[in-house]
């Protein structure tokens, strides 16, 4: 396994992590186990993925290579500047490294945050600098931590929102929703790589459009008095193919347009956008009589998913309980299956049951949007973790109802 760190200095400070392709039982195919000749496909493309990226550092970038299987291994003590001598160096050790059984993915983000800070406590990084994890794996954690909700708060933990991280899946083993949910959590994005494309070919450019966020320390202000219980406003970066989604409620309904004000920086310059845009009701017929506000539900949905997070997070019991019961009366009156509420089906309500997880994604709430209802039945036989981020249009207006 291996775990690429890139450090970027100047404007942009990034890491990264990769995982390479672990040997399996050597069995049949057909059986949908992994065979010899698979495991070396997975691994010629799991290191033509890494190839790729390390060639696309730039001069002013750090980098350092960690394996991880059942155990952790460091290829430096330190990152190291991107040099002709230390990418070759990183190449031949990438190329040498044989994998061993196991994937200890807890264990390999840890150790990427843990070196991540080290560095940035102990060096000179400007305050515009931007953290990064490409981590990249073509399998599911099978050793050390491998519960998914502790993984992804152990991660969110340790990062404490300064360190983006991109997932890379290659082949068709991979836990892509664990991948999804770490660069969700952590202001990242995420990209699969199917055993029969070219990974290398697919990456190309990848580092390229991550490595520098397009904007950062964003901030979406609307006039106090014109909107009412707006969720979050403020983001600290916005990377290309990334969104930003904020939803309210319009305090005058006869309002024609509301005024919206962005501020954010780039590499070169402090930006500030305003704009009127126009607030349109939504159609009271669309979805039918008696159909749940698509708009309402969204914001139900990112309201439900800060409460839990400040939940999660706050060390006071009081604040907890309070928390607690907010998000329990939101994710009841909307519908959503929460760490703190639980789904109740009768027989006759299989068919079509209403309830929507507020982890399983927005999907639901995004389709809802486009005019399409939740999907019928996903909730009778699953229980969701909380956590996943949001998809949808790429905007950073205010979504009002």
């Amino acid at each position: 396994m291996l775990l690429l760190l890139g450090l970027s200095l100047g404007l942009r400070l990034c890491a990264g992590s990769l995982e390479a392709a672990r040997p399996q039982d050597d069995t049949s195919e057909q059986s949908g186990l992994r065979g010899p000749r698979q495991v070396r496909l997975l691994q010629r493309l799991t290191k033509d993925a890494l190839f790729t990226i390390l060639h696309d550092l730039r001069p002013q970038d750090h980098f350092n290579i960690i394996g991880f299987s059942n155990r952790i291994k460091v290829w430096q003590d330190h990152l190291v500047s991107v040099t002709p001598d230390n990418v070759r160096d990183g190449k031949v050790y990438i190329h040498h490294m044989s994998p061993s059984g196991g994937t200890d993915i807890n264990g390999a983000l840890q150790t990427a945050i843990r070196l991540l800070n080290d560095y940035v406590a102990h060096n000179d990084v400007g305050d515009r600098s931007v953290s990064l994890i490409i981590f990249l794996t073509d399998g599911k954690p099978t050793v050390g931590e491998t519960h998914t909700l502790k993984i992804l708060n152990n991660t969110k933990e340790a990062a404490r929102g300064q360190i983006c991280i991109f997932t890379i899946g290659i082949g068709d083993d991979v836990d892509f929703k664990l991948l999804e949910r770490l660069s969700l959590e952590n202001c990242g994005l995420t990209r699969h790589v199917p055993e029969e494309e070219d990974a290398g070919a697919q990456l190309i450019g990848f580092y390229d459009e991550i490595r520098t966020p397009l904007l950062s320390d964003i901030r979406v202000d609307y006039p106090p008095a014109a909107v009412e219980r707006v969720t979050r406003t403020l983001f600290p970066n916005y990377f290309n193919g990334s969104e930003i989604v904020v939803a309210g409620k319009l305090a005058h309904r006869s309002v024609d347009r509301l005024h919206v004000e962005v501020t954010a920086s780039n590499s070169r310059k402090f930006l500030v956008l305003k704009a009127d845009v126009p607030a349109q009701a939504p159609d009271a017929d669309e979805g039918g009589a008696g159909a749940p506000n698509p708009l309402q539900r969204l914001w139900s949905y990112l309201r439900t998913r800060e409460l839990l997070g400040a939940w999660r997070h706050s060390h006071d019991e009081s604040q907890r309980e309070q928390l607690g019961r907010q998000a329990q009366a939101l994710a009841v009156a909307a519908s959503f299956l929460t760490p703190l509420t639980a789904l109740h089906l009768r027989a006759e309500e299989l068919q079509a049951p209403q309830g929507v997880s507020a982890a399983a994604g927005p999907e639901p709430v995004m389709q809802s949007l486009r005019g399409a209802g939740p999907q019928p039945g996903n909730l009778a036989w699953r229980r969701w973790p909380w956590g996943t981020g949001v998809h949808g249009p790429r905007s950073a207006g205010l979504v009002g109802w």
